[in-house]
């Protein structure tokens, strides 16, 4: 592993549509809701049609950690996490994969036209939908660095840890916006340490 090992770019992630997690974001339940056929069709129909304005990448790096202390991650970038919660985490992890996912701002924009134009119940289902997207993105992500790792005899943690979590401030998005290089994504960080486009999310995974 050297240090100028570049983040690898991913395009075109390909997820297929998470209906089952769509509509309970919606607040469906299956056991207790009703939905028609004509409110299924309707709603298929705009999930297809928002299917289109998801433009779904990403990003992974993988790097050494350098050491650990009490409540502290360094990697051998430099980079250092103050963060009890994260450093039990990688209690017993030798480096991590940095990630990231986009689904572009193409579905954002989408759906605030239309909740302009006083559409809230498409604009609701667009945002379900670029929310489940960029979810379903990360975690295809997360299964492919996991064979990556497979072949040399590791495997990674289940879980994955993001800034903003637990002790994990969100003022550690920047340093994950400036190693996965994700102004090359047209992703922006705001002072705020907020991801735009909004449907965009960023995590940490270990490698044991």
């Amino acid at each position: 592993m050297h240090h100028d090992a570049q983040p690898v770019k991913l395009y075109h992630i390909p997820v297929e549509l998470p209906i089952r997690r769509i509509y309970s974001r919606l607040g469906y339940r299956k056991a207790t809701t009703q939905v028609s056929e004509h409110e299924q069709q309707t709603i298929q129909h705009i999930l297809d049609e928002g299917m289109l304005y998801c433009q779904l990448s990403g990003v992974y790096l993988r790097r050494r950690i350098e050491r650990k202390e009490e409540g502290t991650i360094v990697l051998d970038t430099g980079t250092t996490w103050n963060s009890q919660q994260m450093a039990r985490f990688l209690s017993t992890s030798t480096e991590v994969f940095l990630i990231a996912a986009t689904a572009g701002a193409e579905i954002v924009e989408q759906r605030d036209r239309l909740l302009q134009q006083g559409k809230t119940f498409k604009a609701v289902i667009l945002d379900a939908l670029g929310s489940e997207m960029v979810e379903s993105a990360i975690q295809w992500i997360h299964d492919y660095v996991g064979k990556l790792v497979r072949k040399n005899g590791r495997i990674l943690t289940k879980r994955r840890y993001s800034p903003g979590y637990g002790d994990f401030s969100l003022e550690n998005q920047q340093s994950l916006f400036s190693l996965l290089k994700l102004a090359e994504l047209d992703l922006r960080l705001t002072d705020h340490f907020i991801l735009l486009p909004e449907k965009s999310v960023t995590a940490i995974v270990g490698v044991e």
